[in-house]
Protein backbone atom coordinates (compact mmCIF):
# COMPACT_ATOMS: atom_id res chain seq x y z
CA UNK A 1 0.00 0.00 0.00
CA UNK A 2 2.06 3.12 -1.14
CA UNK A 3 -0.79 5.76 -1.72
CA UNK A 4 -2.42 6.09 2.04
CA UNK A 5 -4.73 8.96 1.17
CA UNK A 6 -8.17 8.29 1.63
CA UNK A 7 -7.29 4.92 3.44
CA UNK A 8 -8.84 4.15 7.11
CA UNK A 9 -6.41 3.31 10.19
CA UNK A 10 -7.86 1.92 13.56
CA UNK A 11 -5.02 2.72 16.40
CA UNK A 12 -5.84 1.48 19.75
CA UNK A 13 -4.30 3.85 22.57
CA UNK A 14 -4.48 6.69 19.93
CA UNK A 15 -6.01 9.33 22.94
CA UNK A 16 -2.05 9.67 23.70
CA UNK A 17 1.62 8.68 23.62
CA UNK A 18 2.90 6.77 20.42
CA UNK A 19 -0.62 6.48 19.42
CA UNK A 20 -1.32 10.06 18.86
CA UNK A 21 1.59 10.45 17.65
CA UNK A 22 0.46 7.81 15.01
CA UNK A 23 -2.85 9.56 14.59
CA UNK A 24 -1.26 12.93 14.04
CA UNK A 25 1.05 11.24 11.15
CA UNK A 26 -1.54 9.06 9.35
CA UNK A 27 -3.85 11.87 9.44
CA UNK A 28 -1.79 14.43 7.96
CA UNK A 29 -0.37 11.69 5.39
CA UNK A 30 -4.20 11.33 4.27
CA UNK A 31 -5.75 9.28 6.08
CA UNK A 32 -9.00 8.67 7.84
CA UNK A 33 -8.33 7.55 11.50
CA UNK A 34 -10.60 6.15 14.03
CA UNK A 35 -8.73 6.98 17.58
CA UNK A 36 -9.37 4.01 19.99
CA UNK A 37 -8.73 4.46 23.55
CA UNK A 38 -10.37 3.58 27.02
CA UNK A 39 -10.72 6.92 27.95
CA UNK A 40 -12.94 9.15 25.93
CA UNK A 41 -12.31 12.97 26.84
CA UNK A 42 -9.02 12.06 25.57
CA UNK A 43 -9.74 10.59 22.51
CA UNK A 44 -12.21 13.25 21.29
CA UNK A 45 -9.62 16.00 22.23
CA UNK A 46 -7.32 14.40 19.69
CA UNK A 47 -9.76 13.93 17.19
CA UNK A 48 -11.07 18.05 17.91
CA UNK A 49 -6.96 18.78 17.49
CA UNK A 50 -7.31 17.19 14.03
CA UNK A 51 -10.61 18.21 12.53
CA UNK A 52 -9.63 21.76 13.72
CA UNK A 53 -6.61 21.01 11.29
CA UNK A 54 -9.12 19.96 8.37
CA UNK A 55 -8.36 16.46 8.44
CA UNK A 56 -10.50 13.08 9.09
CA UNK A 57 -11.16 11.76 12.39
CA UNK A 58 -13.60 10.07 15.15
CA UNK A 59 -12.99 8.53 17.84
CA UNK A 60 -14.41 5.24 19.32
CA UNK A 61 -14.18 3.86 23.30
CA UNK A 62 -12.56 0.57 23.04
CA UNK A 63 -11.50 -1.69 26.06
CA UNK A 64 -9.15 -3.79 24.47
CA UNK A 65 -9.06 -6.39 26.97
CA UNK A 66 -12.31 -7.38 25.69
CA UNK A 67 -13.39 -9.02 23.16
CA UNK A 68 -16.79 -7.96 21.94
CA UNK A 69 -15.51 -4.54 22.64
CA UNK A 70 -12.92 -4.55 19.94
CA UNK A 71 -15.30 -5.88 17.69
CA UNK A 72 -17.71 -3.34 18.40
CA UNK A 73 -15.11 -0.74 17.59
CA UNK A 74 -14.19 -2.32 14.34
CA UNK A 75 -18.01 -2.36 13.44
CA UNK A 76 -18.08 1.64 14.31
CA UNK A 77 -14.96 2.27 11.81
CA UNK A 78 -16.34 0.35 9.01
CA UNK A 79 -19.93 2.21 9.81
CA UNK A 80 -18.01 5.87 10.01
CA UNK A 81 -15.56 5.00 7.44
CA UNK A 82 -16.33 2.69 5.28
CA UNK A 83 -13.57 0.02 5.47
CA UNK A 84 -10.28 -0.59 7.34
CA UNK A 85 -6.83 -0.83 5.95
CA UNK A 86 -4.60 -0.16 8.75
CA UNK A 87 -4.62 -1.79 12.28
CA UNK A 88 -2.21 0.04 14.87
CA UNK A 89 -2.55 -2.29 17.90
CA UNK A 90 -0.67 0.13 19.81
CA UNK A 91 -2.56 -0.06 23.51
CA UNK A 92 -0.21 -1.25 26.17
CA UNK A 93 -0.48 -1.05 30.18
CA UNK A 94 2.64 -1.60 32.63
CA UNK A 95 2.78 -1.67 36.60
CA UNK A 96 6.06 -1.04 38.89
CA UNK A 97 7.32 -3.15 40.99
CA UNK A 98 8.75 -7.06 41.36
CA UNK A 99 7.33 -9.83 39.13
CA UNK A 100 7.20 -11.98 42.46
CA UNK A 101 5.38 -9.29 44.44
CA UNK A 102 2.85 -7.94 41.66
CA UNK A 103 -0.57 -8.85 42.74
CA UNK A 104 -2.63 -11.50 40.08
CA UNK A 105 -5.31 -8.55 39.32
CA UNK A 106 -2.22 -6.40 38.13
CA UNK A 107 -0.74 -9.61 36.28
CA UNK A 108 -3.78 -10.20 34.66
CA UNK A 109 -4.32 -6.69 33.66
CA UNK A 110 -1.29 -6.15 31.91
CA UNK A 111 -1.41 -9.72 30.08
CA UNK A 112 -5.69 -8.59 29.10
CA UNK A 113 -4.09 -5.77 27.81
CA UNK A 114 -0.81 -6.46 26.58
CA UNK A 115 -1.38 -9.73 24.78
CA UNK A 116 -4.83 -10.55 24.45
CA UNK A 117 -5.95 -6.75 23.34
CA UNK A 118 -3.14 -7.62 20.52
CA UNK A 119 -4.94 -11.27 19.15
CA UNK A 120 -8.54 -9.17 19.66
CA UNK A 121 -7.28 -6.55 17.45
CA UNK A 122 -6.16 -9.20 15.07
CA UNK A 123 -9.04 -11.25 15.31
CA UNK A 124 -11.28 -8.08 14.58
CA UNK A 125 -9.60 -6.41 12.33
CA UNK A 126 -7.68 -8.30 9.61
CA UNK A 127 -10.88 -10.21 8.41
CA UNK A 128 -11.98 -6.05 7.47
CA UNK A 129 -8.23 -5.44 5.78
CA UNK A 130 -8.44 -8.87 3.97
CA UNK A 131 -12.28 -7.96 2.46
CA UNK A 132 -12.27 -5.15 0.56
CA UNK A 133 -9.12 -6.63 -1.65
CA UNK A 134 -7.23 -3.21 -1.57
CA UNK A 135 -4.49 -4.30 1.17
CA UNK A 136 -3.21 -2.90 4.03
CA UNK A 137 -0.93 -3.04 7.14
CA UNK A 138 -1.07 -4.21 10.91
CA UNK A 139 1.35 -2.71 13.35
CA UNK A 140 1.76 -4.20 16.81
CA UNK A 141 3.79 -2.14 18.74
CA UNK A 142 5.85 -2.69 22.19
CA UNK A 143 7.87 -1.34 24.42
CA UNK A 144 11.88 -1.28 24.77
CA UNK A 145 11.43 -2.40 28.03
CA UNK A 146 10.45 -6.05 26.78
CA UNK A 147 13.90 -6.27 25.04
CA UNK A 148 16.13 -4.48 28.24
CA UNK A 149 15.94 -5.98 31.70
CA UNK A 150 14.18 -2.91 33.78
CA UNK A 151 14.88 -3.73 37.43
CA UNK A 152 11.24 -3.46 38.67
CA UNK A 153 9.85 -3.45 35.83
CA UNK A 154 7.45 -6.29 37.05
CA UNK A 155 4.73 -7.74 34.56
CA UNK A 156 5.56 -4.75 31.94
CA UNK A 157 8.24 -7.84 30.68
CA UNK A 158 6.46 -10.66 30.17
CA UNK A 159 6.01 -11.10 27.04
CA UNK A 160 9.49 -11.26 26.82
CA UNK A 161 9.57 -13.68 29.30
CA UNK A 162 6.82 -15.76 27.37
CA UNK A 163 9.22 -15.67 24.14
CA UNK A 164 12.68 -17.04 26.17
CA UNK A 165 14.11 -13.20 25.78
CA UNK A 166 13.75 -12.39 29.36
CA UNK A 167 17.31 -11.57 30.66
CA UNK A 168 16.63 -8.79 33.60
CA UNK A 169 19.26 -7.71 36.39
CA UNK A 170 18.47 -9.63 39.15
CA UNK A 171 21.43 -8.28 41.37
CA UNK A 172 20.27 -7.11 44.50
CA UNK A 173 17.52 -9.70 44.42
CA UNK A 174 18.86 -12.65 46.39
CA UNK A 175 20.88 -12.96 49.32
CA UNK A 176 23.95 -13.26 47.39
CA UNK A 177 23.29 -9.99 46.01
Amino acid sequence: MKDVKGKVAFITGGASGMGLGMARAFAAAGMKVMIGDIETGPAQKAVDELKGKGLEAACVQVDVSKLESVQAAAAKTVETFGKVHVISNNAGVAVGGYSESCSMRNWNWVVDVNLWGVVYGLQAFVPLIQSHGEGGHVISTASMAGMVGLRGAGPLQRDEVRRGRHDGDLRGRSPQG
